[in-house]
């Protein structure tokens, strides 16, 4: 399923709202000028655009300085696809009444459309600097900031949007901003206006997981179940279940409604396993993993639980012997090389632990691992100065918290006590107050 925000279709559905909004007063109007305006508007209600073109030329030949017409001729440009001049008659617009926000707002759709953000952001600040209660505004202030990647500025415009068009790709586009915004209480009630078939409730608790918010995925999953389960459901909610602290609920989940489809399923082992192991049952959640290697041999993540029991007994040599097998058939793998040097680390091996993380750099690693990874080992070799390098670099490129907490112990390793208390400071800032800091695969 597809929500997928067309910033076409935001823009003029946004900007439709203050089409014909206008009601040119008499006075101060020339009456020849305002004659062909009116007729121009008329051809507009009518979706008639390419018809009010001449009509809004002629009242900019005997009115060139109302800025009225100006925007309005702007708006006709731009739905017969003359976008670039369209601009042009907003600006003028703009230039003409700085006090008009629908001037601004239009420029800001205009720029938007055009792929260009930061002068479409600037244009829409403009207009909500003139009316800061238009809910149209903040909507289209919010989508842009979405689509720009800032999801707290975009959730906190979309607080203020309210209430907000029921399409759904609008509503998921607010979801995942202020669930990625920390602001969960608004995320869920955009879920709550949703669509209720049962696909939609599972990305939404799919969202929801991956954002460690396993309560309210479940709600949602036990909803979706009743709008008629999908065979991915029972996987997602024993995977909220096991999130949630309650590995039992999730074994049951799993005993009970076993997917569908191919006898062996990854999704489905890799929770079997890893609930066996939160319950303490560790010889057979050893053989899950086991089955996990011999069932799906392609696929690198299988190698990686495969050691997870190891490296908890500090069994290095088997650890080993499973990751080089596994690299034999994946030859180069960037995750596998990663797994192997954490174990590398872990064993005391460290020269041999940095020489595999720079080559899955090398071979496309997510950067997160690789830089985290890498900061260890340089702390590890003493090398601290290098270390504080790596973690700033990780911090820069990611935001995220759990880099502070390692940059801050770095530079206290180094003997910067007060630049790593400041450190910290930041990071207890930005963590939720029940956190989970991981290192994936490490």
């Amino acid at each position: 399923m597809n929500f997928a925000v067309k910033r076409s279709d935001v823009c003029r559905l946004v900007s439709a709202v203050l089409l014909f909004a206008f009601v040119f007063p008499a006075e101060a109007q020339i009456p020849e000028a305002l004659h062909h305006a009116r007729r121009a508007q008329q051809w507009m209600t009518a979706k008639q655009y390419a018809a009010s073109l001449p009509e809004w030329e002629a009242a900019l030949k005997l009115d060139s300085s109302n800025a009225q017409f100006h925007n309005l001729y702007g708006l006709a440009l731009q739905e017969t696809g003359r976008d670039e001049q369209a601009r042009q008659q907003f600006r003028k617009a703009v230039r003409l009444m700085p006090s008009m926000a629908d001037a601004h707002s239009n420029l800001g759709y205009s720029l938007w459309k055009a792929g260009r953000e930061q002068e479409a952001a600037a244009s829409f600040d403009a207009a909500l600097g003139l009316r800061p209660g238009d809910a149209s505004l903040h909507l289209a202030r919010g989508l842009l900031a979405f689509d720009s990647g800032d999801s707290l500025l975009a959730c906190r415009h979309f607080e203020q949007a309210r209430p907000w068009p029921q399409d759904a790709a609008t509503l998921w586009a607010v979801f995942q901003a202020c669930l990625a915004g920390k602001r969960t209480e608004t995320a869920l009630a955009a879920a709550a206006i949703l669509p209720r078939a049962a696909s939609t409730q599972a990305l939404v608790s799919r969202a929801l997981i991956s954002f460690h918010q396993p309560a309210a995925a479940i709600r949602f999953l036990q909803e979706a179940g009743e709008a008629g389960a999908l065979p991915e459901t029972p996987l997602l909610l024993a995977e909220a279940l096991l999130e949630a602290g309650d590995p039992a609920g999730a074994l049951a989940v799993l005993d009970t409604q076993k997917p569908a489809g191919r006898a062996f399923n990854f999704t489905e082992m890799e929770l079997r396993g890893s609930c066996l192991l939160k319950l303490g049952r560790k010889e057979e959640a050893r053989q899950q993993f086991q089955l996990l290697v011999e069932h799906f041999p392609r696929d690198p993540e299988a190698y990686v639980h495969a050691t997870q029991i190891l490296l908890e007994e500090k069994n290095w040599q088997q650890a080993l012997s499973i990751l080089n097998s596994g690299l034999e058939r994946l030859p180069g793998d960037w995750l596998l090389l990663l797994r192997r040097a954490v174990v590398y680390r872990l064993s005391g091996r460290l020269r041999e632990a940095r020489h595999d993380i720079l080559e899955a750099a090398a071979r496309g690693g997510e950067m997160s691992l690789v830089l985290a990874a890498l900061g260890q080992v340089s702390g590890d070799l003493n090398d601290f100065a290098a270390a504080v390098g790596v973690f700033r670099q990780a911090l820069a490129e990611t935001g995220r918290p759990e880099f502070q907490f390692a940059l801050a112990s770095a530079l206290d390793q180094q003997g910067e006590s007060q630049a790593a208390l400041r450190e910290m400071q930041k990071a207890a800032e930005q963590l939720p107050k029940v956190a989970r800091v991981q290192y994936e695969y490490g």
